[in-house]
C-alpha cells in the first residue's frame, strides 16, 4: 500500500511477510516483504527490538495492518490477502511478537522445531 502522509491507496501486488532472527546480531529482526513467489525481497527493514509495532489500523474497516517503526516514525501499510479472514488477529499477533522477541508457547500436541522466523499470511502493501 501507498501512504501519501494522509491517505493509504492499494498496491494490488501480493506478497508474504518473513520476520527472521540472525543468530549473529542477537536481539534483532529481519522484517522482510517478499513477492508473491518468495524469491524477490520487495522490502527489508533490521529492527531492534521493542521499536516497532505491527497492528491493526483502526481507522479501516478493511484488512489494513501497519507496521511502525520507532523512533523515526516509519510506517508501512499491508493488506492480508489470505482468504481466511478469522485468522488476521492472530497472524497479526505472531507478526508483533516475533519483532519483539516474545516467544509464543507451542500449540497442545505441537513439537517445537527450532526455527527462528515466523512467517505471516500473504499481505499485500
Amino acid at each position: 500500500m501507498h501512504y501519501d502522509g494522509r491517505m493509504v491507496t492499494p498496491d494490488r501486488a501480493k506478497g508474504w511477510i518473513r520476520i527472521t532472527r540472525d543468530p549473529l546480531q542477537p536481539g534483532m529482526v529481519t522484517f522482510a516483504f517478499l513477492d508473491e513467489t518468495k524469491q524477490n525481497t520487495i522490502e527489508s527493514l533490521i529492527l531492534f527490538p521493542d521499536l516497532a509495532k505491527f497492528e491493526k489500523v483502526k481507522q479501516s474497516s478493511d484488512r489494513v495492518y501497519l507496521l511502525e517503526v520507532q523512533p523515526e516514525p516509519r510506517r508501512l501499510f499491508f493488506w492480508m490477502q489470505d482468504a481466511d479472514k478469522e485468522n488476521d488477529a492472530d497472524r497479526c499477533k505472531k507478526c508483533n511478537n516475533a519483532l519483539n522477541g516474545i516467544a509464543e508457547a507451542p500449540a497442545a500436541g505441537a513439537q517445537a522445531n527450532g526455527t527462528a522466523a515466523a512467517q505471516a499470511a500473504p499481505p499485500s502493501r
